[in-house]
């Protein structure tokens, strides 16, 4: 059989989804587990072939869980769009064209005031469940 195929070379690189992950479990460390990240798969409703995303903070103590952003890209990666709430970030800067963009966006997202008054919240709410 012919191999149309030719070499196939895997160059794999660090995802969106995964560096959402790993902060996922920072802050579930910094925490003590109080706090937990979900990052979900969202279904593709616009049949563009897109991944979606929703990074979710969960209080497993209240069965309680918040949607801090979402975020979605194409088979190439990059660009990445973020769908966060422009209290959280400024709308210009939504879209990561690389990693060091994601990196920083996501940076100004996790570290803004609203979400750390988010997290003040939830932790707070768990102390008293």
């Amino acid at each position: 059989m012919t191999d149309l195929w030719g070499d196939i070379v895997s160059n794999p690189i660090k995802t969106p989804v995964s560096i959402l992950r790993e902060q996922g479990s920072l802050l579930e460390q910094k925490t003590d587990g109080v706090l937990t990240v979900k990052v979900t798969t969202n279904p593709n409703i616009f049949a563009d072939q897109s991944f979606d995303f929703s990074f979710i903070i969960s209080v497993p103590s209240l069965n309680y869980q918040y949607q801090l952003f979402s975020i979605s890209h194409d088979i190439s990666i990059y660009p990445v769009k973020f769908y966060v709430q422009t209290d959280i970030v400024d709308e210009e800067k939504t879209i990561a064209k690389d990693e060091a963009e994601f990196l920083k966006t996501l940076e100004q997202i996790l570290k803004s005031p609203k979400t750390q008054g988010i997290l003040n919240a939830l932790l707070s709410q768990s102390v008293t469940a």
